[in-house]
């Protein structure tokens, strides 16, 4: 399994992701787990996208007198 890391921007989210693949094909984490991880990271990796577009639309609005 692998070690526990911070998955704090989408590049973080593909090496996981990647790290998960391998483990899965080397026959180190069963094929029902990695897909249940890779759920989970495709959900993580969207909060991160979600927030990161949030962010960018919060500072046009300031820029644009808005909300």
């Amino acid at each position: 399994m692998a070690k526990r890391r911070r998955l704090k921007n989408l590049a973080d989210c593909r090496r996981f992701l990647a790290g998960v693949a391998n483990e899965v094909r080397d026959g180190e984490l069963e094929s029902a787990t990695g897909g249940k991880l890779a759920y989970i990271i495709s959900v993580i990796a969207k909060c991160i996208e979600g927030g990161a577009l949030e962010q960018r639309l919060l500072a046009l609005e300031q820029k644009l007198g808005g909300k």
